[in-house]
Protein backbone atom coordinates (compact mmCIF):
# COMPACT_ATOMS: atom_id res chain seq x y z
CA UNK A 1 0.00 0.00 0.00
CA UNK A 2 1.36 3.39 -1.00
CA UNK A 3 1.28 6.32 1.42
CA UNK A 4 -1.29 8.97 0.69
CA UNK A 5 0.01 11.90 -1.31
CA UNK A 6 -0.72 15.38 0.02
CA UNK A 7 -3.33 17.33 -1.90
CA UNK A 8 -1.95 20.03 -4.11
CA UNK A 9 -3.64 22.84 -5.91
CA UNK A 10 -1.92 23.38 -9.26
CA UNK A 11 -3.92 26.30 -10.57
CA UNK A 12 -2.00 28.44 -13.01
CA UNK A 13 -4.02 31.52 -12.07
CA UNK A 14 -6.14 31.22 -8.91
CA UNK A 15 -7.45 34.79 -9.36
CA UNK A 16 -8.91 33.85 -12.76
CA UNK A 17 -10.56 30.77 -11.22
CA UNK A 18 -11.97 32.94 -8.44
CA UNK A 19 -13.15 35.54 -10.96
CA UNK A 20 -14.97 33.02 -13.13
CA UNK A 21 -16.61 31.26 -10.17
CA UNK A 22 -17.60 34.60 -8.61
CA UNK A 23 -19.14 35.85 -11.86
CA UNK A 24 -21.01 32.64 -12.69
CA UNK A 25 -22.38 32.17 -9.17
CA UNK A 26 -23.54 35.79 -9.00
CA UNK A 27 -25.16 35.59 -12.43
CA UNK A 28 -26.94 32.35 -11.50
CA UNK A 29 -28.16 33.86 -8.23
CA UNK A 30 -29.43 37.02 -9.85
CA UNK A 31 -31.05 35.23 -12.80
CA UNK A 32 -32.97 32.90 -10.48
CA UNK A 33 -34.02 35.86 -8.34
CA UNK A 34 -35.39 37.68 -11.40
CA UNK A 35 -37.76 34.99 -12.60
CA UNK A 36 -35.22 32.63 -14.12
CA UNK A 37 -34.52 34.63 -17.27
CA UNK A 38 -31.69 36.85 -18.36
CA UNK A 39 -34.25 39.13 -20.03
CA UNK A 40 -35.92 39.79 -16.67
CA UNK A 41 -32.52 40.60 -15.21
CA UNK A 42 -31.73 43.08 -17.99
CA UNK A 43 -35.09 44.82 -17.58
CA UNK A 44 -34.15 45.84 -14.02
CA UNK A 45 -32.60 49.16 -13.04
CA UNK A 46 -29.32 50.57 -14.31
CA UNK A 47 -27.28 49.20 -11.44
CA UNK A 48 -28.54 45.67 -12.13
CA UNK A 49 -27.89 46.01 -15.87
CA UNK A 50 -24.35 47.29 -15.32
CA UNK A 51 -23.63 44.49 -12.88
CA UNK A 52 -25.06 41.85 -15.26
CA UNK A 53 -22.95 43.03 -18.20
CA UNK A 54 -19.75 43.31 -16.12
CA UNK A 55 -20.29 39.95 -14.39
CA UNK A 56 -20.92 38.24 -17.75
CA UNK A 57 -17.78 39.84 -19.17
CA UNK A 58 -15.85 38.70 -16.07
CA UNK A 59 -17.07 35.14 -16.61
CA UNK A 60 -15.76 35.24 -20.20
CA UNK A 61 -12.47 37.01 -19.40
CA UNK A 62 -11.70 36.32 -15.72
CA UNK A 63 -8.01 37.08 -16.12
CA UNK A 64 -8.78 40.77 -16.76
CA UNK A 65 -8.16 42.26 -13.32
CA UNK A 66 -9.55 45.70 -14.13
CA UNK A 67 -12.77 44.09 -15.34
CA UNK A 68 -13.01 42.14 -12.07
CA UNK A 69 -12.58 45.37 -10.10
CA UNK A 70 -15.34 47.05 -12.14
CA UNK A 71 -17.65 44.05 -11.70
CA UNK A 72 -17.11 43.94 -7.92
CA UNK A 73 -17.72 47.70 -7.69
CA UNK A 74 -20.90 47.29 -9.77
CA UNK A 75 -22.00 44.49 -7.43
CA UNK A 76 -21.66 46.81 -4.43
CA UNK A 77 -23.47 49.59 -6.31
CA UNK A 78 -26.26 47.18 -7.25
CA UNK A 79 -26.50 46.06 -3.59
CA UNK A 80 -26.84 49.67 -2.45
CA UNK A 81 -29.75 50.12 -4.89
CA UNK A 82 -31.58 47.12 -3.42
CA UNK A 83 -31.42 48.35 0.19
CA UNK A 84 -33.28 47.80 2.50
CA UNK A 85 -34.79 44.74 0.75
CA UNK A 86 -31.72 42.49 0.87
CA UNK A 87 -31.10 38.98 2.14
CA UNK A 88 -28.41 37.92 4.61
CA UNK A 89 -26.53 36.27 1.76
CA UNK A 90 -26.42 39.62 -0.04
CA UNK A 91 -24.81 41.21 3.01
CA UNK A 92 -22.19 38.46 3.14
CA UNK A 93 -21.57 38.79 -0.60
CA UNK A 94 -21.07 42.55 -0.42
CA UNK A 95 -18.47 42.03 2.32
CA UNK A 96 -16.64 39.60 0.03
CA UNK A 97 -16.83 42.09 -2.82
CA UNK A 98 -15.44 44.83 -0.58
CA UNK A 99 -12.63 42.50 0.49
CA UNK A 100 -11.67 42.00 -3.16
CA UNK A 101 -11.68 45.74 -3.82
CA UNK A 102 -9.60 46.42 -0.68
CA UNK A 103 -7.12 43.73 -1.67
CA UNK A 104 -6.78 45.19 -5.16
CA UNK A 105 -6.45 48.71 -3.69
CA UNK A 106 -3.73 47.55 -1.30
CA UNK A 107 -1.73 46.15 -4.20
CA UNK A 108 -2.44 49.27 -6.30
CA UNK A 109 -0.87 51.48 -3.60
CA UNK A 110 2.46 49.75 -4.20
CA UNK A 111 1.89 49.51 -7.95
CA UNK A 112 -0.17 52.40 -9.34
CA UNK A 113 0.02 50.96 -12.87
CA UNK A 114 -2.44 48.30 -11.65
CA UNK A 115 -5.37 50.55 -12.55
CA UNK A 116 -4.19 51.38 -16.08
CA UNK A 117 -2.40 48.33 -17.45
CA UNK A 118 -2.80 44.56 -17.44
CA UNK A 119 -1.89 42.94 -14.14
CA UNK A 120 1.35 40.99 -13.91
CA UNK A 121 1.49 37.52 -12.38
CA UNK A 122 3.01 38.89 -9.17
CA UNK A 123 0.28 41.50 -8.84
CA UNK A 124 -2.43 38.92 -9.45
CA UNK A 125 -0.88 36.62 -6.84
CA UNK A 126 -0.67 39.50 -4.34
CA UNK A 127 -4.34 40.42 -4.87
CA UNK A 128 -5.40 36.78 -4.45
CA UNK A 129 -3.24 36.35 -1.33
CA UNK A 130 -4.74 39.44 0.28
CA UNK A 131 -8.24 38.37 -0.70
CA UNK A 132 -7.87 34.84 0.64
CA UNK A 133 -6.51 36.09 3.97
CA UNK A 134 -9.37 38.55 4.38
CA UNK A 135 -12.02 35.97 3.42
CA UNK A 136 -10.66 33.51 6.00
CA UNK A 137 -10.96 36.14 8.74
CA UNK A 138 -14.45 37.12 7.57
CA UNK A 139 -15.65 33.51 7.54
CA UNK A 140 -14.21 32.86 11.01
CA UNK A 141 -15.92 35.96 12.40
CA UNK A 142 -19.28 35.22 10.77
CA UNK A 143 -19.42 31.54 11.66
CA UNK A 144 -18.11 32.27 15.15
CA UNK A 145 -20.79 34.91 15.57
CA UNK A 146 -23.45 32.51 14.30
CA UNK A 147 -22.22 29.91 16.80
CA UNK A 148 -22.64 32.28 19.74
CA UNK A 149 -25.96 33.60 18.37
CA UNK A 150 -27.36 30.07 18.29
CA UNK A 151 -25.88 29.14 21.67
CA UNK A 152 -28.88 29.69 23.92
CA UNK A 153 -31.06 27.69 26.28
CA UNK A 154 -33.25 26.37 23.46
CA UNK A 155 -30.17 24.93 21.74
CA UNK A 156 -29.54 22.61 24.71
CA UNK A 157 -33.17 21.49 24.98
CA UNK A 158 -33.02 17.66 24.58
CA UNK A 159 -36.00 17.60 22.21
CA UNK A 160 -34.46 20.23 19.93
CA UNK A 161 -32.94 19.03 16.65
CA UNK A 162 -29.62 20.93 16.99
CA UNK A 163 -29.04 19.40 20.41
CA UNK A 164 -29.62 15.89 19.09
CA UNK A 165 -27.40 16.51 16.08
CA UNK A 166 -24.65 17.95 18.30
CA UNK A 167 -24.80 14.99 20.68
CA UNK A 168 -24.62 12.56 17.76
CA UNK A 169 -21.46 14.31 16.56
CA UNK A 170 -19.96 14.23 20.06
CA UNK A 171 -20.82 10.54 20.39
CA UNK A 172 -19.26 9.75 17.00
CA UNK A 173 -16.03 11.66 17.55
CA UNK A 174 -15.32 10.85 21.21
CA UNK A 175 -12.74 8.08 21.55
CA UNK A 176 -14.69 6.44 24.41
CA UNK A 177 -18.38 5.63 24.15
CA UNK A 178 -20.74 7.72 26.23
CA UNK A 179 -22.47 5.79 29.02
CA UNK A 180 -26.15 5.04 28.55
CA UNK A 181 -28.46 7.16 30.65
CA UNK A 182 -30.96 4.34 31.10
Amino acid sequence: RQPARPLRCDMADPLAVYGRLWALSNLALHVTFHGGSLAGLLQSGWAQRAFTVLAAASAVAPSNGRLLVAAHAASIWQFSQMLPAVFDADCWAVHHDAAFLLSAAAVAVGSPRLLLQAWTGEERAAVFAGLSQCLRVQAALWYGGAFFWKLNRAFFEPSNCPALFFLQLVDYWLPVPLPDSA
